[in-house]
């Protein structure tokens, strides 16, 4: 599995850091989204700004997909069957997510308010 590259805001969380492996640093809030058949569900999430998020990618295909979360910093491979999370304190906004892999078939939005 690749390195989780995981940028968080200073304001947002008090520190910059980064993570390896499937997890994130901390839990928060579960947001559960699965890759399957070349897609993503759910597709559209709306979340409480100012509130930890772990989003958590299972993929069950049997393809590497990948979870990219514009704005947040998330870019996280997860192997074909294998699942993994990403942390972040997300603001108010909208943040597009897709597979880098299958970017026309695998995206949604993420809305934060």
């Amino acid at each position: 599995m690749r390195t989780l590259v995981l940028t968080l805001s200073l304001v947002a969380v008090g520190a910059a850091g980064g993570a390896c492996g499937s997890s994130g640093t901390s839990s928060g809030q579960p947001v559960n989204i699965t890759a399957a058949d070349t897609t993503f569900s759910p597709t559209a999430i709306t979340l409480q700004a100012g509130k930890k998020v772990t989003f958590t990618l299972k993929n069950t295909d049997t393809f590497e997909h990948n979870l990219t979360i514009e704005g947040l910093s998330v870019k996280q491979d997860v192997a074909g069957g294998k699942t993994a999370s990403a942390t972040v304190s997300p603001k108010a906004g909208t943040y597009p997510f897709h597979c880098a892999y299958h970017p026309a078939q695998m995206k949604g939005t993420v809305t934060v308010s």
